[in-house]
């Protein structure tokens, strides 16, 4: 959505492809920029790997059908499912190919997950087709140098999901209810296992009572279980589940909270190098964050002192850090104070420069 908006602000007719969903719009103009979400027929059969393979095809087919009425002159893939369309649009229309790797997908979870077949058949696409690439841009420093250690390639470019310079954009919190705790922690994104959550909830349980925590995504079946999880610890009344919030608003959500927490374990190499966009999101709240000890997270909580490191995989770790961030007044009011001023570079409108140097370069080269 940043990179989109960026383009369009800078004179660029961006049009999005886009898998629909229920409760979608399927075409819809939105900061300057078109989206069309594709309707897959396929999409409501079963979840089979082969099934899935069909569905992917179907949407490619009718991705490249759209593409051809676009001609575009630089089309930017993301993933290596996006990567393949992209390639076969530069292939077709001699369009420029920008690939965008969200993740080290050679290393990623879902490699040893239910569809690992799908997904090693991804990482083969993305061996071929990386190579035909114009330009190559990563999340972070460590995953781009690994990008760029196995594919030989010499330039992959850093753009960091980060926020815009946040805005205060108003909330209906009368919906939105946190624990009646006098120091409440906040998590948002995905709710799912490698995220960390079973742990900081065993540690809630040994942690003090005037302290609460809040997590905040989209329902899954993960969630569902570490409701029960928490239920079971008797724990209901200091840990509260919310709903997923806009974009827009999630930053004014966190303002509410007293610290933020990053809990990713490390499950896979692409974990373990991970940079959420959670932890820019708590720094531009204003409020310090809790990061497990992992380095490209700890790196950024350290060099720009805005919180504090625990080990995720040891509950005495968690609860005297937890501990530590809430009775030292003194290091939190100077985390806080960090924030702001890290929020100040730390932000989109300074990362997307090197987003528009690269466009610019591709259109006049």
């Amino acid at each position: 959505m940043r990179v989109c908006k960026s383009l369009s602000i800078e004179g660029c007719k961006v049009t999005v492809l886009a898998l629909h969903d229920e409760g979608l719009e399927e075409q819809e103009e939105l900061d300057g920029y078109h989206i069309h979400r594709i309707k897959v027929v396929s999409k409501s059969l079963s979840k089979q790997p082969i099934i899935h393979i069909l569905k992917y095809v179907e949407f490619l087919f009718k991705a490249i059908f759209e593409i051809n009425k676009i001609r575009p002159h630089i089309i930017h893939g993301h993933d290596p499912n996006g990567l393949f369309i992209a390639w076969l649009a530069k292939k077709l229309w001699k369009s420029r190919l920008i690939y965008d790797s969200h993740e080290y997908w050679p290393g990623a979870v879902h490699q040893t997950g239910r569809y690992k077949s799908i997904f090693k058949f991804g990482v083969e696409i993305e061996k071929y087709c990386i190579k035909k690439a114009d330009k190559v841009i990563t999340v972070n420093t460590s995953i781009a140098e690994l990008i760029g250690k196995i594919y030989t390639l010499e330039d992959v470019v850093v753009i960091r999901n980060i926020p815009e310079k946040a805005t205060a954009i108003q909330i209906d919190m009368n919906n939105i209810k946190f624990p009646p705790c006098e120091f409440n922690i906040i998590y948002t994104g995905n709710v799912e296992e490698g995220r960390g959550i079973k742990h900081i909830i065993s540690a809630m349980a040994a942690i003090r009572d005037e302290i609460g925590l809040v997590i905040v995504g989209r329902d899954s079946l993960y969630k569902k279980k570490m409701k029960s999880f928490s239920r079971s610890l008797k724990l209901q009344d200091r840990i509260y589940f919310l709903p997923a919030v806009s974009p827009n608003e999630i930053v004014s959500l966190c303002r509410v909270a007293q610290a933020g927490i990053a809990s990713i374990r490390n499950v896979c190499e692409s974990y373990y190098l991970s940079l959420p966009n959670k932890i820019f999101e708590y720094i531009h709240a204003g409020i310090p964050v809790l990061v497990n000890n992992l380095p490209e997270m700890a790196a950024l909580v350290k060099n720009q002192k805005i919180g504090l490191c625990f080990d995720i995989n040891t509950v005495s770790s968690i609860v005297d850090t937890i501990h530590q961030m809430y009775e030292d007044t003194e290091h939190y009011n100077q985390f806080c104070k960090n924030a702001v001023t890290a929020s100040q570079t730390l932000n989109w409108e300074c990362e997307q420069k090197q987003l528009l140097q690269l466009y610019k370069g591709l259109v006049s080269a």
